[in-house]
């Protein structure tokens, strides 16, 4: 609806495709799903995807997805 409105809703999309791809790829490398390949995705994700901002960018980004992925991952299992 703004401006920034495409920028926002491309850029969610490619961490979307990145996650679930690198969660994916974890989870088919350690032979299965949990909680824990969730936070690892969110991280590398968060990483690779501020990568080009620096270190510290990458390494907050990385930080701030593990720790939403996380919350995702095993705030689903505490509700059911």
């Amino acid at each position: 609806m703004t401006r920034r409105g495409p920028f926002i809703g491309n850029s969610a999309g490619v961490m979307a495709l990145m996650y679930n791809g690198i969660n994916g790829a974890i989870g088919k490398g350690r032979g299965h799903h949990d909680p824990w390949n969730s936070v690892a995705a969110g991280a590398l994700t968060g990483a690779i995807f501020k990568s080009t901002a620096g270190l510290r960018a990458a390494g907050s980004a990385g930080g701030v997805c593990a720790v939403i992925a996380g919350i995702w991952a095993f705030g689903k299992d505490a509700i059911l």
